[in-house]
């Protein structure tokens, strides 16, 4: 599943991104306070070089890393390594964690580095779906219909909100969110006055709020709520069918997007 809005960027577990140091496993709660005009200790990345998002900036996975706002934040993005968002935290400290990021990984896409969440493989069987992180990738628990499925009821319930400090039109990730507690998740981000970005408009107007199976989710606009089950085999609930021998169900496959709006997994490949 790709996230933020040009294919979805977000994405959850760090072993990737060793380059990050002290950043990891604490969330934007826990580093509220660590913007680069709170005293906390958090500083900010360098700019990002002015060809950043002009040229090809990758060939491979290798080619870029994952990044933040400041050093003690989640992941928000993925950058080329050579602009810089790779070093320069490892003296930085940060608070302990109180939560866990997002998992998530960059890669790269057709030239470009993005996040993408982290693919889980799952042998559970969830009757709501699965939860979603804060990401809005999908994580190995099963949801309830006080959670995930009680966010909304039909697509105008939904609004998109920035999912960091940066917001898809400065290079971020966006999300979907009920409109009722928009206001309250975009004040909870704690944002510093003037979070360093990539400064590039990355959102994707395809990409829409909508209510899908009862969680708000940034989808195609045009996409069925009941996927051709011709072009991916979904799974993980006990209406659709288990994955046939040699296959297992996967959660967050870039190539099943549909599924991930729908809270559950796709048939891949053992």
């Amino acid at each position: 599943m790709l996230l933020s809005t040009k294919p979805l960027r977000l994405a959850l577990f760090f072993g990737s991104v060793l380059a990050l140091g002290g950043c990891f496993g604490t969330s934007n709660e826990a580093t509220a306070d660590q913007g680069p005009n709170s005293g906390g200790g958090g500083e900010e990345f360098p700019e990002p070089g002015d060809d950043f998002g002009g040229n090809q900036q990758c060939e491979s996975p290798s080619d870029c890393v994952l990044a933040a706002s400041t050093c003690c934040e989640c992941p928000s993005f993925a950058a080329p390594i050579g602009e810089g968002y790779d070093a320069g935290c490892d003296a930085v400290d940060c608070e302990a964690p109180t939560g866990v990021c997002p998992a998530v990984e960059a890669t790269c896409e057709s030239g470009e580095c993005v996040m993408i969440c982290s693919p889980i493989t799952t042998d559970k069987t969830c009757t709501f779906g699965f939860v979603r992180d804060a990401a809005g990738c999908l994580t190995n628990e099963c949801a309830s219909p006080e959670s995930d499925l009680g966010e909304c009821e039909i697509d105008t319930d939904c609004v998109q909100i920035p999912a960091d400090c940066c917001g898809c039109a400065n290079g971020g990730e966006d999300r979907a969110a009920p409109a009722t507690d928009a206001t309250g998740l975009v004040d909870d981000l704690s944002c510093p006055p003037s979070p360093a970005c990539p400064g590039v408009d990355v959102c994707d107007e395809t990409q829409v709020p909508r209510c899908v199976t009862g969680a708000c989710v940034l989808s195609d606009e045009s996409m069925n709520p009941q996927p051709d089950p011709s072009s991916t085999q979904l799974c993980g609930t006990p209406q659709l069918e288990a994955c046939p021998a040699g296959s297992v169900c996967t959660l967050n496959e870039v190539s099943a997007k549909e599924a991930s709006n729908l809270g559950v997994g796709s048939c891949s490949a053992d």
